[in-house]
């Protein structure tokens, strides 16, 4: 029987890896809109306290605001 020893075989998905994609794209996306709801039902008071405005809220729940903001919802 042959048996791929390359490297290329060790950097390939596993089965495992590959199913659990799905599961972990949908955790991200609740964590994202837990985030921005939570964010959401703050007053303008309440978030200037923390240093964020309401149209800042969007990036910061996706992740890709600057990283003053990494402490948000990650």
């Amino acid at each position: 029987m042959f048996y791929d020893t390359s490297s290329t075989a060790s950097h390939r998905p596993s089965v495992m890896a590959i199913a659990a994609r799905p599961w972990q794209m949908l955790a991200s996306l609740m964590l994202q809109r837990q985030t921005r709801t939570a964010l959401s039902a703050l007053n303008d008071h309440m978030l200037k306290d923390i240093g964020i405005s309401r149209g800042e809220i969007e990036r910061i729940s996706r992740g890709t605001a600057p990283a003053r903001f990494t402490r948000f919802g990650r």
